[in-house]
């Protein structure tokens, strides 16, 4: 993940008992095979339990599945990646979750 580019909306925050879909990763052309992960301040993959459902895609941006089960006072980030004509791309999100 150091190598990718952070969003310009980073940090944003999130409550613990929000549950977003509102996560959009832009990409210069329609993205082909993307992924969306989430880890915490280790970078362990928290993907299995702080994302639930589908990502989508919707012209040139991947729309990130749910974020849930933050823990107040952690940072995560939440990252997504993309293949673009021969390259592999990706960005991400720091995460500051809060109590609601």
């Amino acid at each position: 993940m150091p190598s990718d580019r952070e969003a310009t909306e980073s940090p944003i925050t999130q409550g613990v008992t929000e549950e977003r879909r509102c996560y959009t990763f832009p990409f210069s052309a329609p993205p082909v095979d993307p992924t969306v992960k989430i880890y915490d301040e280790t970078l362990a993959d928290l993907s299995s339990s702080c994302l639930s459902g589908s990502l989508s895609v919707n012209g040139n941006n991947v729309i990130t599945p749910l974020v849930i089960g933050l823990a107040a006072g952690k940072i995560y980030y939440l990252a997504c990646h993309a293949t673009i004509g021969a390259s592999r791309k990706g960005g991400f999100v720091r995460i500051m979750a809060e109590f609601p």
